[in-house]
């Protein structure tokens, strides 16, 4: 299905994008049309430390404030997605642990709620926090080299970002206990066939496939309908069956009263006729 979607689309070479006022280090920032794209690139593990993680909310601080951009790509290295939180937190004690536990979790709960559309383009290494990362976000598309791994029982942890809900939603209650209780390496094929990951592309052009998929959303989504929508589906994590079913007729209701939703439909109707 996205192998089909994606076929119709050009990719033009990604252009450097400087962020006012912004000192990042961590994080390499461009923009192709209008798709910011967050890099992360601090290798060899490219590790999801308390500076990567404030760089990325600086990075939805940035696209939050220009209109222009209609979503978000995260992704790494050709080697390496993320390979976890690294030792910093460890290393420092348990204070800096639960703060960059925190830290964590607050940004992906932003990710998942966040009104424009956020996509994970995994290639290489994605283990233990960085996975969470990736599964925080509202699509992954993975490079045919891309692993995934949940390892910390090995280490004498749990998840702390989040990981054991989001990966159990995503596979399923089953898969994710065995996962998480083996650690073992989950490969690109096996993501795609259980749900981790919605397309495996070479590596050679899973970015430019991510950045086509990035620009059909934008150029095809009522930005005021996603807002509602991702909203929505963030908050009903946290509902029973009926009450998220309340909400969403609520949400429903208060859309199609808009004069936002009339437009986009008079809109998307004109387009159909072409």
């Amino acid at each position: 299905m996205l192998m089909m979607l994606f076929g119709g689309f050009a990719y033009s070479k990604e252009s450097t994008f400087i962020a006012p006022h912004y000192d990042l280090k961590n994080i390499e920032v461009s923009i192709e049309q209008s798709v910011l794209i967050l890099r992360i690139n601090t290798p060899p593990r490219n590790a999801v430390s308390i500076q990567t993680l404030s760089e990325i909310n600086t990075g939805l601080d940035i696209a939050e404030q220009q209109q222009s951009i209609g979503s978000i790509i995260i992704t790494g290295t050709d080697q390496v997605f993320s390979a976890g939180a690294g030792g910093e937190s460890l290393q420092k004690g348990l204070k800096n642990q639960l703060s960059h536990a925190y830290i964590a979790r607050k940004l992906f709960q932003r990710i998942e709620a966040f009104p424009k559309p956020i996509i994970a383009i995994i290639k290489g290494v994605s283990a233990g926090g960085g996975n969470e990362l990736a599964m925080a976000c509202d699509i992954r598309i993975a490079g045919e080299s891309a692993t995934f791994r949940q390892h910390e029982l090995q280490a004498g942890l749990i998840p702390g970002f989040g990981g054991m809900q989001r990966l159990q939603r995503i596979v399923g209650s089953g898969r994710a206990m065995e996962i998480m209780l083996t650690g073992r390496i989950v490969s690109a094929d096996e993501a795609l066939s259980i749900g981790l990951v919605s397309a495996i592309f070479p590596d050679t052009n899973v970015v430019a496939q991510g950045v086509a998929l990035a620009q059909h959303l934008n150029d095809n989504l009522d930005k005021h309908a996603l807002a509602v929508f991702k909203k929505r589906m963030s908050e009903s994590y946290d509902e029973t069956y009926r009450t998220a079913l309340h909400h969403d007729q609520q949400a429903f209701d208060e859309i199609a009263a808009s004069d936002e939703a009339h437009a986009a439909i008079i809109k998307f109707i004109e387009k159909q006729k072409k």
